[in-house]
């Protein structure tokens, strides 16, 4: 099981895509720690390219986006105004272990979010 860590990192750390009018959530998905023990591809800088991420309304439990990450580990999901719950699926790249980490988010009208989501993959 993965824990999932909320990091404060500066929109300009992360190069976020740029947004736009509308309103919804834009962010990255990111491993820690990104190297720590010898695997047969090199280390990785940290970003979880291409994993699945989906949204759930928390007002009636459905899901209401699905995505993938970029190659850089970021997305941008256009939603309207509400709360939901985002989820990304953690795939480790070497082995059969994955699950959902979550993060609950609101989302204001015109403005779109920022959510970093930090998984634990337990490499030591």
């Amino acid at each position: 099981m993965c824990a999932a860590l909320t990091l404060a990192l500066s929109p300009a750390a992360l190069a976020l895509p740029a947004t736009s009018h509308g309103s919804g959530i834009v962010g990255g998905v990111y491993s820690w720690p990104s190297c720590g023990v010898p695997f047969p591809d090199p280390c990785t800088d940290g970003n979880v390219a291409n994993d699945p991420v989906r949204v759930w309304r928390l007002s009636d439990h459905r899901i209401v986006a699905r995505a993938k990450t970029n190659t850089h580990g970021r997305f941008r999901i256009r939603l309207p105004p509400g709360a939901y719950r985002f989820e990304a699926r953690t795939n480790f790249p070497n082995g059969p272990f994955s699950s959902w980490v979550t993060r609950g988010v609101t989302v204001r009208r015109d403005h779109f979010t920022k959510v970093i989501l930090v998984y634990d993959n337990h490499i030591r």
